[in-house]
């Protein structure tokens, strides 16, 4: 007779041994350029600029550099451009494999397929489907998610879709 202990720890080592290893596919000094169309709904006692991604909606378009890469932690520096020419700069940081840090979402693991999670610590955000893309470098395979992340607390509401 098989118990069920048994049972639950064949599946938990079978899970570990397909468990998928986050990698990166960039390298130090790589840079992203990022479009900005954000549309923002919300009714809150506090302004856009109380939030951190205030830049973020005033600017025009943002560059993320690559500046150090350790293992799945990436630090990278954000210019943000604006209309008027003048940029700020941010930097932030981020693991691949479990999404903590202020890159969260600008940066994913690489190898990552259609159903896959972007981190391991949130499985309901998940690739919809890997397409191709053309760059100025040339057609790449890219991921592609969309999600929206609906908020309220009382009369307070946020709504923030995301196609990335």
């Amino acid at each position: 007779m098989i118990s069920f202990s048994s049972i639950l720890l064949t599946i938990l080592v079978i899970q570990l041994g397909f468990a998928q290893v986050r990698t990166t596919g960039f390298s130090q000094g790589d840079w992203f350029k990022y479009e900005l169309t954000l549309d923002w709904e919300y009714d809150l006692e506090v302004t856009p600029e109380d939030f951190i991604f205030a830049d973020f909606l005033q600017g025009d378009y943002v560059i993320l550099t690559i500046q150090n890469i350790s293992g799945t932690n990436v630090t990278g520096q954000f210019t943000i451009h604006f209309e008027n020419t003048t940029e700020k700069f941010l930097t932030g940081s981020v693991d691949l494999t479990t999404g903590e840090g202020d890159l969260r979402n600008w940066l994913i693991s690489a190898n990552l397929n259609a159903n896959d999670p972007l981190y391991t610590t949130e499985i309901d955000e998940k690739i919809n489907e890997t397409v191709i893309q053309t760059y100025p470098m040339g057609p790449r395979e890219t991921n592609h998610l969309v999600y929206s992340y609906n908020t309220s607390s009382g009369e307070d509401y946020s709504t923030l879709n995301v196609n990335l």
